[in-house]
């Protein structure tokens, strides 16, 4: 029986922008108001409970270790969803397949 991985890679899609307006950037119809740069996972539990309709947030490339939590209440909206994003090498890891989870989503448009 194979062995199932503890580490899950999570691609996110990045999106591209193809117009910038002063104070906030289009990309592809969604407006961009605030980008959130994170580059550990402190940072990542913390962007994601604070996010507001219309944020990015953008991932560093690296190793995102635990359980992280997008809470009901950091919901954005149609016309400003939040946004999150990285490359192939922003790895988020739940430690082990016990937990259930690495990302769990429970606000709406993101």
């Amino acid at each position: 029986m194979k062995k199932i991985s503890h580490l899950l890679l999570l691609t996110i899609i990045t999106i591209a922008c193809s117009s910038k307006v002063v104070g906030t950037k289009t990309c592809n119809n969604i407006v961009v108001e605030k980008t959130i740069q994170v580059s550990i996972s402190s940072q990542l539990s913390n962007a994601l409970y604070i996010a507001k309709p219309g944020d990015e947030i953008v991932l560093a490339d690296g190793l995102y270790i635990g359980n992280f939590v997008i809470p009901s209440i950091a919901n954005g909206n149609a016309p400003k969803p939040i946004i999150l994003r990285g490359t192939r090498n922003a790895i988020l890891d739940g430690a082990n397949t016990n937990t259930g989870y690495v990302l769990h989503l429970k606000a709406n448009y993101w």
